[in-house]
Protein backbone atom coordinates (compact mmCIF):
# COMPACT_ATOMS: atom_id res chain seq x y z
CA UNK A 1 0.00 0.00 0.00
CA UNK A 2 1.21 3.26 -0.96
CA UNK A 3 1.99 5.97 1.68
CA UNK A 4 -0.94 8.06 0.09
CA UNK A 5 -3.35 5.20 0.47
CA UNK A 6 -2.00 5.09 4.28
CA UNK A 7 -2.87 8.54 4.53
CA UNK A 8 -6.38 8.55 2.95
CA UNK A 9 -7.42 5.41 4.60
CA UNK A 10 -6.37 7.06 7.89
CA UNK A 11 -8.15 9.82 7.29
CA UNK A 12 -11.00 8.48 6.52
CA UNK A 13 -10.76 6.28 9.66
CA UNK A 14 -10.66 9.42 12.23
CA UNK A 15 -13.29 11.59 10.53
CA UNK A 16 -15.79 8.27 10.88
CA UNK A 17 -14.69 7.66 14.68
CA UNK A 18 -14.95 11.71 15.17
CA UNK A 19 -18.55 11.20 13.20
CA UNK A 20 -19.85 8.91 15.41
CA UNK A 21 -18.23 10.07 18.60
CA UNK A 22 -20.33 12.93 18.09
CA UNK A 23 -23.63 11.31 17.22
CA UNK A 24 -23.16 9.45 20.56
CA UNK A 25 -22.52 12.40 22.54
CA UNK A 26 -25.38 14.04 20.83
CA UNK A 27 -27.69 11.37 21.51
CA UNK A 28 -26.84 10.86 25.28
CA UNK A 29 -27.81 14.70 25.45
CA UNK A 30 -31.48 14.44 25.20
CA UNK A 31 -32.16 11.94 27.33
CA UNK A 32 -35.00 13.98 29.13
CA UNK A 33 -38.40 14.52 27.91
CA UNK A 34 -39.07 17.56 26.26
CA UNK A 35 -42.68 18.96 24.96
CA UNK A 36 -42.76 16.94 22.16
CA UNK A 37 -42.44 13.47 23.84
CA UNK A 38 -44.72 14.80 26.37
CA UNK A 39 -46.90 15.58 23.76
CA UNK A 40 -46.44 12.14 22.33
CA UNK A 41 -47.24 10.68 25.68
CA UNK A 42 -50.90 12.78 26.10
CA UNK A 43 -51.41 12.06 22.87
CA UNK A 44 -51.05 7.48 23.41
CA UNK A 45 -52.67 8.10 26.90
CA UNK A 46 -55.91 9.95 24.53
CA UNK A 47 -55.54 6.72 21.96
CA UNK A 48 -55.43 4.60 25.09
CA UNK A 49 -58.58 5.67 26.40
CA UNK A 50 -60.45 5.58 23.45
CA UNK A 51 -59.21 1.71 23.13
CA UNK A 52 -60.93 1.14 26.25
CA UNK A 53 -64.22 2.99 25.42
CA UNK A 54 -64.59 1.60 22.23
CA UNK A 55 -63.74 -2.30 23.95
CA UNK A 56 -66.44 -2.28 26.79
CA UNK A 57 -68.42 -1.38 23.82
CA UNK A 58 -67.82 -4.03 21.79
CA UNK A 59 -68.00 -6.53 25.39
CA UNK A 60 -71.41 -5.75 25.85
CA UNK A 61 -72.44 -6.81 22.28
CA UNK A 62 -74.50 -10.36 22.68
CA UNK A 63 -74.69 -12.76 19.70
CA UNK A 64 -78.03 -14.21 18.90
CA UNK A 65 -76.51 -18.22 17.60
CA UNK A 66 -80.55 -19.33 17.87
CA UNK A 67 -80.20 -19.33 14.13
CA UNK A 68 -77.76 -22.38 13.77
CA UNK A 69 -80.60 -23.88 15.63
CA UNK A 70 -83.05 -22.99 13.10
CA UNK A 71 -84.32 -26.48 10.93
CA UNK A 72 -84.25 -23.89 7.62
CA UNK A 73 -80.50 -22.94 8.36
CA UNK A 74 -79.78 -26.73 8.75
CA UNK A 75 -81.49 -28.05 5.50
CA UNK A 76 -78.91 -26.24 3.86
CA UNK A 77 -76.22 -28.30 1.91
CA UNK A 78 -72.51 -27.69 1.16
CA UNK A 79 -71.24 -27.28 -2.15
CA UNK A 80 -67.56 -27.49 -1.06
CA UNK A 81 -65.45 -29.87 -2.74
CA UNK A 82 -63.00 -32.00 0.02
CA UNK A 83 -59.31 -31.00 -0.24
CA UNK A 84 -57.22 -33.68 -2.02
CA UNK A 85 -53.86 -34.66 -0.07
CA UNK A 86 -50.97 -34.05 -2.21
CA UNK A 87 -47.40 -35.12 -1.36
CA UNK A 88 -45.51 -32.97 0.74
CA UNK A 89 -42.37 -32.73 -0.48
CA UNK A 90 -39.93 -33.57 -3.30
CA UNK A 91 -36.48 -34.95 -3.35
CA UNK A 92 -35.36 -31.49 -5.29
CA UNK A 93 -37.70 -28.94 -5.13
CA UNK A 94 -36.50 -27.09 -8.23
CA UNK A 95 -37.02 -29.55 -10.58
CA UNK A 96 -39.61 -30.90 -12.88
CA UNK A 97 -43.38 -31.76 -11.59
CA UNK A 98 -44.25 -35.05 -12.29
CA UNK A 99 -47.46 -36.74 -12.52
CA UNK A 100 -50.87 -35.01 -11.64
CA UNK A 101 -53.19 -32.53 -12.14
CA UNK A 102 -50.99 -29.33 -12.83
CA UNK A 103 -49.80 -27.63 -15.90
CA UNK A 104 -46.57 -26.42 -14.71
CA UNK A 105 -44.17 -24.76 -17.30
Amino acid sequence: MSSTMKNITVSLLVITFAFGGYYMYTQSGDSGLGEDEMSLTQDMLVNTQVFIERRSVLDKVTIDTEIFTNPVFKSYKSFTKPVLAEPVRRENPFGKITGGNSSGN
